[in-house]
């Protein structure tokens, strides 16, 4: 059960990176013809910190903010089994950036604030 739901966890986090990077299936020809600098940039960068504030959107994205200025968009898949963050939990993600912002492929809480 845990195997199905981590596979489904991965290819959910996988076609939201397809998603949000604008990526779709061409054939060899189509993508010979765009040229090596038309490729997008989806390098995975980290970042920690403590969460300042919590932004739920309709499209099921939440927005956070943390203490060292980050923003992030935080689809329900990036944050997987664990818990969803909250105002003074500290967190790590993995993020690539697109052209609408900073979006969280993992994220995780690594210390929760006390009631």
């Amino acid at each position: 059960m845990t195997r199905r739901f981590a596979m489904t966890l991965t290819i959910g986090a996988v076609a939201t990176v397809f998603a949000v990077s604008g990526a779709v299936a061409q054939s060899r020809q189509d993508r010979t013809q765009l040229g090596e600098g038309s490729e997008p940039n989806l390098e995975v960068r980290h970042t920690e910190g403590k969460v300042v504030d919590t932004q739920p959107a309709p499209n099921m994205v939440a927005m956070i903010e943390l203490d060292n200025g980050a923003h992030l968009a935080v689809p329900p898949e990036s944050t997987g089994p664990g818990v969803a963050p909250q105002i003074g939990d500290r967190v790590v993600a993995r993020y690539i950036e697109s052209g609408t912002g900073k979006v969280a492929t993992r994220l995780r809480v690594i210390e929760r604030q006390a009631p």
